[in-house]
């Protein structure tokens, strides 16, 4: 009886989970510091799931590989080196919106759309 009430109970949380878009292939607004919503597909990482390193490369390009070069490992006026950073994704969103040591703020910049297309891209110098 016991096993019984335990494994009605676990079907019924697992049949929830499903109904409630826990399959990763709804959209699902994610929420954003600036209250906007980003219409993404969630996948239940941090990064949006349409995030190319295209459009994150062309941002790093632009604002970024003056100080961090190319490849992120130039550290011009001390910049970091961003082949061995080890911040997750939140981490480097909120260095890129609010800055770090000598690196200026980006969030009056850079859209928070673009903000998480240049996160997967740093992501991607990593070693």
């Amino acid at each position: 009886m016991k096993y019984t009430f335990m494994v009605s109970a676990l079907l019924i949380a697992a049949n929830l989970l499903l109904s409630c878009n826990g399959s990763g292939n709804s959209t699902v607004p994610a929420y954003t510091p600036s209250g906007k919503t980003d219409t993404s597909v969630y996948t239940g990482n941090t990064e949006p799931a349409m995030a190319k390193t295209d459009r994150g490369r062309e941002i790093f390009e632009t604002r970024c590989m003056a100080c961090h070069g190319q490849n992120g490992n130039e550290r011009q006026d001390n910049a970091a080196n961003l082949q061995f950073s080890r911040l997750d994704s939140i981490g480097i969103t909120q260095t890129i919106k609010n800055g770090r040591g000598v690196m200026p703020m980006f969030k009056e910049v850079i859209a928070d759309s673009d903000i998480g297309h240049l996160a997967v891209y740093v992501k991607s110098l990593r070693k």
